[in-house]
């Protein structure tokens, strides 16, 4: 198998993972009912806005800033988990974390 159709499928998974994030971080984000601003959730929706960020530029094949959106999601759960868990204790960082590490060790330079 040559490195092109490795690459291809890398790519295709890691799109696949990218996007099944982006669908649990909109569904949970859509389900908060106040307009108030709760604890967390500004860094709840700099999270998702990266998250979704970086789908679209790797969909774009611009790994480049897919990578480095995907880092500063990464940043910002590291530096607002608990605010995070706080705003949404039913959605699992740890796992959405996990998951970006993983994209960001996959394919990121």
């Amino acid at each position: 198998m040559g490195s092109s159709t490795r690459s291809s499928r890398c790519h295709s998974l890691h799109m696949r993972q990218l996007l099944i994030l982006v669908l649990l971080i909109s569904a949970t984000f859509a389900s908060a009912q106040s307009d108030e601003l709760k604890p967390g959730q500004y860094s709840f929706k700099k999270y998702q806005q990266h998250i979704n960020n970086a789908y679209k530029f790797i969909e774009l094949e611009d790994i480049e800033m897919g990578c480095s959106e995907l880092r500063m999601a990464s940043t910002v759960l590291k530096a607002n988990l608990n605010l995070l868990k706080q705003y949404k204790p039913d959605f699992d960082f740890f796992k959405s974390r996990a998951t970006v590490k993983y994209l960001i060790e996959g394919g990121c330079r």
